[in-house]
């Protein structure tokens, strides 16, 4: 796994996660091979296609494993978690809330 500082922060029992997409297996292909041939940043960008609407899952733990490739990226006013298992053949890109800032926000919807 990347660590980063930051990475320590995102995990705690005050946040949540916000799955926008994970592959793996053949469904994975074309994004491993973006990772392999441009780089984590391009398999960002691939990935935030799948980001279009409040209807993704939240998580409660985080959606990454302790030997994935984990990268904390600031982006659209929030932090995007990018993780990646080449060797296991999946990746994920999932949006680190607060838990009060999710619950504010469903509140807000009724």
């Amino acid at each position: 796994m990347t660590h980063t500082p930051e990475l320590f922060d995102i995990v705690n029992k005050t946040q949540i996660y916000e799955n926008i997409v994970f592959m793996q297996g053949s469904d994975a292909d074309e994004a491993l091979i973006i990772f392999d041939e441009k780089g984590p940043d391009a398999l960002l960008e691939h990935l935030l296609q799948w980001d279009i609407d409040d209807s993704n899952d939240y998580l409660e733990t985080p959606p990454w494993g302790t030997r994935d490739q984990v990268i904390v990226y600031h982006k659209m006013d929030c932090r995007l978690v990018l993780s990646i298992n080449t060797r296991l053949s999946y990746c994920g890109l999932c949006r680190v809330k607060n838990k009060e800032e999710k619950y504010a926000q469903t509140r807000g919807q009724n």
